[in-house]
C-alpha cells in the first residue's frame, strides 16, 4: 500500500487532471489502482478514472489511526466493512478470519457505532411499550386478547431452559463470544464490557422506564437461578472449557489449520507502572501480533519465541503453561491492553 501511495501521489504531482493518462507509471499501475479504488468505494466504480487516482490517494495518506480496516491477508484496506471481501477473495468466514489473525476487526469503528445507535432509544421499536411486546410480562397483549396458550411463568422458564441449552446464543454467557470468533481475552473483555453496560440505566435509557426495569430485574432472577441449577463440578468443567472449546471447534471444521506453522510466545511487558509477562501463540509474526504498543504505553521484550511448531502443538503447549502456573496467573487491563493469559512473576517455557 505505500508503495500505491507513492505511485499516486508521483502520478498526481507529475500530471494534470487531463495528462494523467501519458505519465510513465500510468500504464503499467492503473489497473491496480482502479481495483483498490473499487474496493474502498464501492459506490464510486463509476467515477473518472483521474478522480479514482487522488480519491485513492487521499484514502492511503490518512493517518492508520483515522478509521477504516485492514485485510491481515492481503493488506486491502477499506474504509468501512471487509466481511464479503475476506469470504470472496480469501473463501474464509468471519469467524475463521478471526481466529486465524487474533481478532482483527472486520468492521470500522464508525460503522460498529452506527450498529449500535440504530436501535437505541427510541428508535428500537420496544422503547416504551409498556410491556405490551414482551412475553415475559402480563401486560403482553396476547393475553390481553387471550391468544396465547401459554403464561408468564411458562416463558420464563422456556427462557430458563434455552439459556441452559443454548450458551453460544447468549450475549451473557463468554461462549456467544466465543462463537463470534473471539479470542478468549477478546471474549473475556467483550463479557466483562457487556455486564458493566447492562445496568439499569442503560435498560431504561433503551426500553422505556417500565419495560426497561422490567428487563433489568428478568436478567438478575434468570442469572441467580441459572448459579443455583448448577453444581461446583459443573461450574469447574465450564471454566475449564472455556479457553479451550473455541480452539477444538476450529480445529475440527478445519483439521488443516492443526499443521499450519505457528509461534509460542513468552513476552514481557512493562513500564514505570506496570510489569507483567504473557504467554500465546499466534499464526503471524509477533510484529503483526502485536505492533508498536506505544498506544498502551508499554514497552515489550521478546522472552521466547518458538517458532519450531505446528499451530496445534502451539496451543497445546500453551493450555499446559497456563494449567502449570495458574496459581500466579493474572487478568490484565492497562491502558485498554487486555489479556486474561498473563502472569505477575516470570516463568519459563
Amino acid at each position: 500500500m505505500k508503495e500505491l501511495k507513492r505511485i499516486c501521489n508521483k502520478i498526481i504531482k507529475e500530471s494534470s487532471t487531463k495528462s494523467r493518462s501519458k505519465h510513465p507509471l500510468y500504464e503499467d499501475n492503473i489497473n491496480t489502482i482502479i481495483s483498490t479504488h473499487d474496493m474502498i468505494f464501492e459506490n464510486m466504480k463509476n467515477k473518472p478514472i483521474s478522480q479514482k487516482i487522488s480519491r485513492l490517494y487521499d484514502e492511503l495518506k490518512r493517518p492508520s489511526n483515522s478509521g477504516g480496516v485492514t485485510c491481515r491477508i492481503c493488506n486491502i484496506y477499506n474504509r468501512d466493512d471487509i466481511r464479503q471481501h475476506i469470504k470472496n477473495s480469501h473463501n474464509f468466514s468471519t469467524s475463521d478470519y478471526k481466529v486465524r489473525y487474533d481478532s482483527s476487526a472486520v468492521l470500522s469503528d464508525k460503522v460498529l457505532t452506527k450498529y449500535s445507535d440504530r436501535m437505541l432509544g427510541n428508535k428500537n421499536p420496544a422503547f416504551q411499550h409498556g410491556g405490551r411486546l414482551s412475553p415475559f410480562s402480563s401486560k403482553f397483549v396476547k393475553y390481553i386478547d387471550g391468544s396465547a396458550d401459554y403464561s408468564p411463568e411458562d416463558a420464563i422458564k422456556k427462557k430458563m431452559r434455552s439459556v441452559k441449552d443454548n450458551p453460544q446464543n447468549q450475549r451473557t454467557k463468554i461462549e456467544f463470544y466465543l462463537a463470534q470468533g473471539l479470542s478468549e481475552d477478546e471474549a473475556k473483555a467483550a463479557l466483562s464490557e457487556r455486564q458493566s453496560t447492562f445496568s439499569l440505566k442503560s435498560c431504561i435509557e433503551k426500553y422505556g422506564e417500565e419495560e426497561g426495569e422490567f428487563r433489568w430485574q428478568q436478567r438478575q432472577d434468570l442469572w441467580q437461578e441459572s448459579l443455583k441449577a448448577k453444581s461446583p463440578e459443573e461450574i469447574d468443567i465450564i471454566n475449564q472449557k472455556k479457553g479451550t472449546g473455541r480452539m477444538c471447534q476450529l480445529f475440527n471444521r478445519n483439521p488443516e489449520m492443526k499443521n499450519i506453522p505457528g509461534i509460542l510466545y513468552l513476552i514481557k511487558f512493562y513500564n514505570e507502572d506496570i510489569v507483567f509477562w504473557k504467554v500465546g501463540i499466534t499464526s503471524c509474526t509477533i510484529k503483526e501480533r502485536f505492533g508498536s504498543m506505544n498506544r498502551y504505553n508499554l514497552d515489550m521484550d521478546i522472552i521466547t519465541e518458538n517458532k519450531n511448531m505446528s499451530f496445534y502443538d502451539c496451543f497445546k503447549a500453551e493450555q499446559s503453561i497456563l494449567k502449570l502456573h495458574k496459581d500466579i496467573r493474572i487478568n490484565v487491563d492497562y491502558n485498554g491492553f487486555k489479556t486474561t493469559e498473563a502472569f505477575d512473576e516470570p516463568i519459563t517455557i
